[in-house]
């Protein structure tokens, strides 16, 4: 009996034990999961800071920039400035270009918190887009300022930044918004692209868009290799009807069969309207007709 009793008080122990380590291990797991919480909301809360901080910082700059500016035309159309007037008018020029290569630095962080949170802020990257305009605005403006400081004879020279680098500057700013500008067209056309065929069941056949998997299996669409080039490419935006020069015709691929419509011309031929563009495609880029 006492063996008995022995024997089961060992093995509670045990089960009490096991439970205990599970639990302890769950508590650990979880523990871990609420500091990893924790760190990436302390890590987004701080680049929300520095976000806000940078755009804050590089208007505040283009701000001082244009009072500045304004206040050195003005100063310009003045006559009889002395040496030392035109020498203080030389001080604030290099400020302001300071100031301009300060916001260039501040904007090019703001691009790498973007690119880190995977571009997905759109309203980031549109404030950042003001911003690259209006450091190529800026650029040109105080090349042009220099300019006319210079006619004046107010001494430009010997600062850092000449009439030659302020012209190349407003260049690199332009040429990189360019690429910006190509790089964001070509994606958006690569994301909006589509493909369609129109072709006699024989010759989806041939091209391998279409093959049979049996007498009693149903037939596979695009399931293997098959030949692209008997598509026709085309931006979906671009593309609410398909004119078939065929009375009969049979959609073998993939699309909601209430985003589109089989509409029969006064020539008994079949015109496919589509009717919801997102909806049409939203299951296969390749649309693959059958005459």
């Amino acid at each position: 009996m006492k063996t008995i009793k022995f024997a089961f008080l060992t093995a509670l122990i045990v089960v009490l034990s096991t439970s205990c380590v599970e639990s302890s291990k769950k508590y650990i797991a979880l523990l871990a999961e609420r500091d990893s919480i924790q760190l990436n909301m302390k890590v987004v809360q701080e680049s929300y800071n520095q976000t806000i901080d940078l755009l804050g910082a590089v208007d505040s700059g283009f701000a001082a920039i244009s009072e500045t500016e304004k206040s050195l035309k003005m100063e310009l159309g003045l006559e009889g400035n002395n040496a030392a007037k035109k020498q203080e008018m030389a001080a604030r020029f290099e400020q302001l270009k300071n100031v301009l290569d300060e916001n260039k630095s501040k904007v090019s962080k703001l691009q790498a918190l973007l690119a880190a949170s995977g571009n997905k802020n759109a309203k980031l990257a549109e404030t950042i887009k003001r911003l690259e305009a209006e450091l190529v605005e800026k650029t040109a403006s105080l090349s042009e300022l220099q300019i006319e400081l210079e006619k004046k004879d107010v001494q430009i020279k010997e600062l850092n930044t000449t009439v030659n680098a302020l012209s190349s500057d407003v260049q690199n700013l332009s040429e990189e918004a360019n690429r910006q500008k190509n790089t964001i067209k070509e994606q958006d056309a690569a994301l909006n692209m589509v493909h369609y065929t129109v072709a006699t069941s024989k010759a989806l056949k041939e091209a391998g868009i279409v093959a049979s998997n049996g007498l009693f299996q149903s037939k596979s669409v695009m399931g293997g290799n098959f030949n692209k080039s008997v598509f026709t490419s085309v931006d979906k935006r671009e593309l609410n009807s398909i004119p078939i020069a065929a009375k009969k015709v049979k959609i073998v691929s993939s699309h909601p069969l209430d985003s589109y419509t089989l509409d029969v011309n006064a020539d008994k031929t079949v015109t496919i309207s589509i009717k919801n563009i997102d909806k049409f495609w939203s299951v296969s880029k390749y649309l693959v007709v059958q005459k």
